[in-house]
């Protein structure tokens, strides 16, 4: 991308044409959790399977049954009929749903080399949440409508160039902590941010060109500034540094087990 006549480089005009989900236009619809779901066995799941880089053992978890069940489990309980959740609780819930919808569709057709292979994974409406019918893309931006930019940090797509897998639910109690501390999870990767001081440029993921809006809602140097690294959040601050998109790998965020 070219230089910009600024402090920031212009993000592409066309960002909604590139992004890989569109939000649905006109009135918003929310999809209704029940209040109670109870996370726990989420997050058993999570810590089972998901690695600290946030990479899947989906081989192992498609030959769990029981495990497997558990998750459909989980799912059809976000499903159910209830007392609706307070709005907290349905953020949280919304963030779980779209990351166990995620996985719960890769595991369905496994092996495979990437979500974008799997047929309307994102873009069906196979979920039915307080008696409607949603899909992933709408789930995805809904949280984000709702909870702002930094939710991009805790959903993830099943990709590589995404921000790393959480090894825990979301819960209404710690949400906004959870949130930051996966801001900074996802900024302290050098493969998917690159902060380079002495030629003042800072790579960033493909979000802050699909997503430009949410985070210029905050200021891109003021996110950068907040969740970067400790010794780069001054120059961050100044915003004197060019910025460029790196590459988005659409690859499965797999866990790579040598086979014997």
């Amino acid at each position: 991308m070219g230089r910009a006549r600024g402090p920031l480089i212009a993000l592409a005009t066309a960002a909604i044409a590139l992004s890989p989900s569109v939000a649905p236009a006109g009135k918003r619809r929310v999809a209704v959790f029940p209040s109670g779901v109870d996370d726990a066995p989420w997050t058993r799941l999570l810590e089972k399977y998901v690695d600290g880089r946030g990479l899947v053992d989906y081989a192992r978890w498609k030959a769990a049954d029981a495990d497997r069940r558990t998750l459909a489990d989980f799912r059809e309980g976000l499903g159910r009929a209830g007392t609706p959740a307070s709005e907290e609780e349905n953020l949280a819930d919304l963030v779980n749903a779209y990351n166990a919808g995620i996985i719960g569709t890769i595991l369905d057709h496994y092996p495979v080399d990437s979500i974008r292979s799997i047929p309307g994974a994102v873009s069906e409406r196979s979920l039915r949440f307080g008696g409607e019918t949603f899909s992933l893309d709408e789930i995805e931006h809904t949280a984000v409508a709702l909870g702002g930019y930094r939710m991009h940090a805790l959903m993830v797509c099943g990709a590589r160039s995404c921000a790393p897998l959480d090894r825990k639910a979301c819960s209404a109690a710690d949400l906004s902590a959870r949130a930051d501390a996966r801001m900074r999870a996802w900024m302290s990767r050098p493969d998917l941010y690159k902060f380079d001081r002495a030629h003042a440029i800072v790579q960033l993921p493909k979000y802050f060109e699909w997503y430009r809006a949410d985070f210029e809602k905050a200021g891109i140097p003021a996110v950068l500034a907040r969740y970067g690294p400790a010794a780069d959040r001054e120059w961050l601050a100044a915003g004197k540094f060019q910025t460029q998109i790196l590459e988005y790998d659409w690859a499965l965020n797999e866990q790579k087990a040598p086979r014997g």
